[in-house]
């Protein structure tokens, strides 16, 4: 009798798949490593250059990336430097949130501008908030716009463009009035309320869409917004000053709201700042 191996088409007795199968797994697993590894030098180089040049901004987003992570746990040993990398952020964070504060406060008091708040949050002239963003997202909120390298004069120039923007629009208050009342008519009939009552909103959205209607038709390219809430605040608030200053006698009333997502922030004469909701005509008002 002679011995005789088994035998498949894929070989005696199919030993070579399997093998071929985890030699492939093997080398797939390989490459992965490498090519991570490869992703962690290129993300090490980048840490590495942040903290020559001292980029608090650029260190804040690496630390808060999730290859610091994996850094870690393949390379323990980075621990000790990466602590104390993050302490120096945090220090130099802390050390530019205080410069900027010190420079905001001057720029206040230099032009007699009312400032609310403290860090990371402040509010400019009732209507201007100036907001430290996280350290992952760094950089500033400055009203409407994002100042992404946080130096004092990309601060001061937003901050003069966002107050020319509520406060320096031409602003006509006898055709404020007017536009407002239309807008009340026109809502007041199509949602019936004995009490006289309107939602701000719903004026907003009105006197928004008919902003859009008219920058269309002027030709000019159209704002991404025409027509901003702070802006509809900041008219109302306006006229408010207006009317109390000629004559004392307001136009409309106006109401607060339980929903803040429907609330505007508005100047009542004498400086005091609300947040309303509802609007009607005043019963005194001509």
């Amino acid at each position: 009798m002679t011995n005789h191996t088994p035998t498949t088409d894929e070989g005696p007795a199919g030993f070579e798949t399997p093998v071929a199968q985890e030699l492939e797994a093997l080398e797939k697993s390989l490459t992965e490593d490498i090519s991570q590894r490869v992703s962690l030098k290129g993300y090490l180089k980048r840490l590495t250059g942040a903290v020559g040049k001292q980029d608090a901004v650029s260190l804040s987003k690496l630390l808060s990336d999730a290859k610091l992570t994996k850094l870690m746990n393949i390379y323990p040993q980075a621990k000790p430097a990466v602590d104390l990398l993050t302490a120096r952020v945090g220090y130099l964070r802390e050390a530019g949130i205080k410069n900027i504060e010190s420079r905001l406060r001057e720029y206040c008091d230099a032009q007699h501008l009312q400032l609310q708040g403290g860090p990371p949050k402040f509010v400019v002239e009732h209507f201007i908030e100036v907001e430290f963003r996280s350290a992952a997202k760094g950089g500033l909120k400055i009203g409407n716009a994002t100042v992404k390298v946080v130096a004092w004069d990309n601060v001061k120039n937003t901050l003069d463009k966002e107050r020319q923007r509520i406060w320096e629009r031409p602003f006509n208050p006898k055709q404020f009035k007017t536009d407002v009342l239309r807008a009340y008519t026109k809502i007041a009939q199509a949602k019936k309320n004995p009490t006289g009552w309107v939602r701000l909103y719903d004026v907003y959205q009105d006197l928004k869409s008919e902003r859009f209607k008219e920058q269309k038709a002027s030709g000019q390219k159209p704002r991404l917004v025409p027509y901003y809430k702070d802006e509809f605040g900041a008219d109302i608030s306006r006229l408010l000053e207006q009317e109390g200053n000629a004559s004392g006698r307001r136009s409309f009333e106006l109401s607060a709201i339980r929903d803040s997502r429907y609330a505007f922030k508005i100047i009542m004469p004498g400086g005091n700042a609300g947040r309303f909701g509802f609007l009607r005509p005043a019963k005194d008002s001509t």
